[in-house]
């Protein structure tokens, strides 16, 4: 995408940042065994770029740096090895991930949502290592995963009461309890977010409901919510082409590869999210590109502008309450 075309239609420092961002860091972790390949895979959106593993023994056995590139913006993934797998090198893994992943824009730490007990001991241990290794820090960019929530059951069942509406409740409430317990400052804790994660089954729908709608959109927005601005701008701009319209997702496009599978984009996710409301320029510039080229980036800036006019409206509104 030729992002010179925004050039008039943003602030010139925002487009300066959108120019110059070139790279981010992501550090995901968790025990060993909790799918963090896969939601590597599909956030990251290249296929296979990290391992699946397929048996007992952990595939990431030391700190591995997987890397993609697109629209100038080299992305890292740094992955730990699963922590807690009995191996006692546990110390050692995160001065490995300390000594190469210093500086990060976003942390990814997983649980399944499928272990019948919450927190586990493992959990608890490995948030010490990472609070007592990193600082407070480490948790002002974190998003609390919980992964394989397609295997959880949707909603109410009475042959079932363990389902997704009643469990992830649960979890989401004794999560920041367990931070805090780990050592992690109270406020930060509470400030985590914890989302759900299911994979991509290429069945039509990404839906997790009622928890959420959309738990790739889900994770993609919060995500982005949690870095520093020179991050969101760049992880804006190396999933552009994956970026698209809310009302233009077909189902044809959710039965596509992980690597394949659209972002949407709307003015209402930006303010949901707590983004900088400028941020529906560019999307909406970039949401037009992948429709009509040029000038449809135009036209998506035109739409981006005014969707943003509206939610710098809505956020001024709600400021003044």
């Amino acid at each position: 995408m030729d992002w010179e075309i925004l050039k008039g239609k943003i602030p010139t420092d925002m487009l300066t940042k959108l120019l110059k961002a070139d790279e981010i860091n992501i550090l995901i972790s968790g025990v060993t065994g909790v799918g963090k390949s896969s939601l590597i895979n599909a956030l990251v959106g290249v296929k296979d770029l990290a391992q699946e593993g397929n048996g007992p023994t952990p595939m990431t056995a030391v700190v591995t740096r997987y890397e993609a590139l697109a629209n100038g913006v080299r992305i890292y993934v740094w992955d730990s090895p699963g922590l807690q797998d009995g191996t006692d090198q546990d110390d050692a893994y995160i001065a490995d991930m300390k000594a190469k992943c210093s500086s990060y824009d976003l942390v990814l730490y997983c649980s399944s949502i499928q272990n019948t007990r919450f927190p586990v001991a493992g959990d608890k241990k490995s948030v010490k290592l990472f609070t007592n290794a990193y600082g407070n820090e480490f948790w002002t960019r974190a998003v609390y995963v919980l992964t394989y929530a397609n295997n959880i059951p949707p909603g109410k069942d009475k042959k079932n009461p363990i389902t997704l509406e009643t469990k992830f409740p649960i979890y989401k409430q004794a999560i920041p309890k367990m931070l805090i317990e780990s050592g992690v400052d109270e406020a930060i804790a509470k400030s985590v977010p914890v989302v759900p994660a299911g994979y991509i089954d290429g069945e039509g729908s990404r839906s997790l409901s009622p928890i959420c709608e959309d738990w790739l959109d889900h994770l993609w927005y919060t995500s982005v919510s949690r870095m520093r601005f020179g991050g969101q701008i760049a992880m804006i701009k190396y999933t552009a082409d994956r970026i698209k319209r809310d009302e233009d997702i077909t189902s044809s496009d959710l039965s596509k590869p992980a690597d394949q599978q659209p972002i949407g984009f709307s003015g209402t996710k930006v303010l949901k999210y707590g983004l900088p409301p400028l941020f529906t320029t560019i999307l909406g510039g970039i949401a037009g590109f992948v429709l009509g080229g040029p000038v449809g980036a135009v036209a998506g800036v035109a739409a981006g502008a005014a969707i943003g006019g509206a939610t710098n409206g809505a956020v001024y509104l709600y400021s003044e309450q």
